[in-house]
Order: C-alpha cells, then structure tokens, then sequence
C-alpha cells in the first residue's frame, strides 16, 4: 500500500498521455454502466486505439466545468481555510488505477466539483443526495486515495454553491475493484472479449 502524488499539470498533452495507460476516476462509470456519456466499448475503444469521440460540440460544456472546479474550491477554501490542489494519485494495491483530483488539502482531504443542474443542485443542497452517475467516481477516488470521505462539491448556473462529505461505500469499491480489473485485463489483451 503505497499512495504517489503524481506532479504532472492536469489537461496537458503529457497528462493525456498518462491517462491512456490507466484507468481513471472519471472511466469507472462506464465500466459500472453508470455514465450517461460513454460506454465501456466506447472506453475500451480509447484505451487501445486512440479512438475520440468528437467533443467539440462538449468544448462549452467542458469549459464551464473547469469554471466550477476553481468556483467551488475557492468556496470551499474559504469556508474551511485550508488550500486545496489538484493533484493526480496513483496506489500500488491498484495498478490500473489513476486518480485526478479536483483538489487535495495537506491533511489529505479531498475534493470533486461538479457543475449542476437545477434538480441536481436542490437535492445536494436539500437532500446531500449525490447524483447517481457520480457516484462510481467519488468512490474510485476513496478508493485509490484510501479515503473514508471526499467532499462533493455542486455549482449550479448561477455559481451558487453546495456540498457534502460523501462517506465510502466498501462494499460498492469491491465490486467496482473487480469489474476495473477484468476491463482492464480487456484492454492489456485488446480483447473485448476476453473471460465472456
């Protein structure tokens, strides 16, 4: 069990490169069958051929979510007065796995930003519900960190602000830890499908 903090600046075209070799935060939903955006063909299909889907209808939206990311941990900097850097981590026990972060204080917490809808964001501010298809990810990241919380922040259109301190779930990390390494033994073989 040993956590690196990788320094490598995140949205650089060596960053991009790093993140073919693993599998992400933001990949374990399509494994799970839980992202709205991409399957894991679609994902199987990136780590072994370089496919890209055409994003540049996404550009705005993947604008206005780097937008969140500084929004909500500025907010959440000066509520709690720690600093908060992005930062990427890998763990020996998982070696597929690569985790980017939104944020990471010295005393090790951890942040996910998130930009909101309007139905989303009342039931985080109302409900501390975390939208199903984030879950995968907020637990992907416990799991490489070693964390028993990550702090899910919400940002919704007008840059209103809320969050709560999403607990890890044991039992959901297991099943997700299983699934990661038999799609990743998928993507090492470049067999789709491979055990089936």
């Amino acid at each position: 069990m040993a956590i690196e903090i990788i320094d490598i600046p995140q949205g650089t075209e060596i960053w991009k490169a790093e993140r073919q070799k693993y599998i992400g935060s933001s990949d374990c939903a399509a494994i799970l069958n839980k992202s709205p955006w991409k399957t894991a063909q679609i994902l199987f299909l990136e780590k072994t051929a370089g496919f890209v889907e055409n994003t540049e209808d996404k550009e705005w939206l993947f604008a206005k979510g780097r937008e969140a990311e500084i929004i909500g941990r500025e907010f959440y900097e000066k509520e709690t007065g720690k600093k908060f850097t992005p930062n990427i981590l890998r763990n020996s026990d998982f070696p597929y796995a690569q985790a980017s972060t939104d944020g990471m204080a010295e005393d090790g917490e951890l942040l996910e930003v998130k930009l909101l809808g309007t139905n989303d964001y009342i039931e985080l501010l109302f409900n501390n519900k975390v939208p199903e298809k984030y879950i995968p990810q907020l637990n992907f990241l416990m799991m490489v960190g070693e964390k028993e919380f990550i702090t899910f922040i919400g940002v919704n259109e007008k840059k209103e602000v809320a969050y709560f301190k999403y607990p890890r779930d044991n039992f959901f990390i297991e099943n997700m830890d299983l699934k990661c390494k038999e799609f990743w033994a998928k993507v090492i073989n470049n067999n789709w499908n491979l055990g089936e």
